[in-house]
């Protein structure tokens, strides 16, 4: 999942409203919140803040991936009443990240990497065996020297 910049501002006020409606959220200062460090960050990187809004939805995901249905609905609710990208919409989206990895039979990014084994750990629908080859083929490339 690529955020770009035009909506960059929308999902990171999704993943605002999720953080703070998940068991993470109590652990979270003002300092460590996420979303702090991303508007610390924001400033002197735009894109890489991206990248790292990208990461931390990917993680998102996976941290929700045991809630009951009632929970996600009700958080896509009070979501789309806010006008704002859904839980369930946020998981579609991530599954086409997948998808589209499949399709290429390989990994390109960190991004991509992080979600590849968000996957592995959290969907049995997916091609396990053939996502574990390309996480080990893109941690493979990481290991040799430049």
């Amino acid at each position: 999942m690529v955020i770009a910049a035009d909506e960059y501002e929308v999902l990171r006020n999704s993943f605002a409203f999720l953080f703070d409606n998940s068991d993470a959220a109590q652990f979270a200062t003002a300092e460590t919140h996420p979303i702090a460090c991303l508007d610390a960050l924001y400033a002197r990187s735009p894109a890489k803040v991206r990248q790292g809004l990208q990461m931390a939805i990917n993680d998102m995901i996976e941290m929700t991936r045991d809630w009951p249905a009632s929970r996600v609905q009700d958080i896509d609710f009070a979501l789309a009443s806010k006008r704002l990208p859904t839980l369930s919409q946020l998981r579609l989206r991530f599954s086409k990240t997948v998808d589209r990895i499949l399709k290429r039979g390989a990994i390109q990014n960190e991004q991509e990497y992080y979600a590849a084994r968000n996957a592995l750990e959290m969907a049995a629908d997916v091609d396990q065996p053939r996502i574990r080859d390309l996480v080990a083929a893109y941690e493979m490339q990481l290991l040799r020297p430049a």
